[in-house]
């Protein structure tokens, strides 16, 4: 039997991590959040861990998918340590989520890309105590018995 080509098992490969056919992005599940956030004039980088949980709703129009989050984010100045959360999947390989999506008081827009099925990209504290953005990850929980 002939051994498989290089590019035959890159091909197979990238149909295995869904490179050819992407899957649509599962918002639905607990999560661990991490925010990294810029260093600006006053603050040095900081990481923030946490949790969120997000349900898919029927609805005709947008968001399509709620929860609540829990991450200490009061010691940053960025806003409530916990609350509702907002939740969309753009294309087959986008989402947002809004943290405390309130139309008072600071929330937090994220932004990015699924890759292995983690959402990474931008984040950005909206009418926070101070103006804030960075880096993040969204990725599964581990499973607890």
């Amino acid at each position: 039997m002939k051994p498989a080509s290089r590019p035959a098992l890159l091909a197979a490969l990238g149909l295995l991590l869904g490179a050819a056919h992407p899957a649509p992005p599962r918002l639905s599940g607990r999560f661990v959040l991490t925010l990294w956030i810029d260093p600006g004039p006053a603050s040095p980088t900081a990481t923030v861990t946490g949790t969120v949980t997000l349900e898919p709703i029927a609805s005709a129009g947008l968001p399509n998918v709620v929860g609540r989050y829990r991450a200490p984010l009061t010691t940053g100045g960025l806003g409530p340590d916990q609350g509702r959360v907002m939740a969309r999947a753009i294309g087959s390989d986008s989402g947002e989520v809004v943290l405390n999506p309130s139309a008072k008081g600071p929330r937090i827009e994220l932004a990015g890309r699924w890759r292995l099925g983690v959402l990474e990209g931008r984040w950005r504290s909206i009418d926070g105590i101070r103006a804030a953005a960075g880096r993040f990850l969204l990725r599964p929980a581990p499973l607890t018995r």
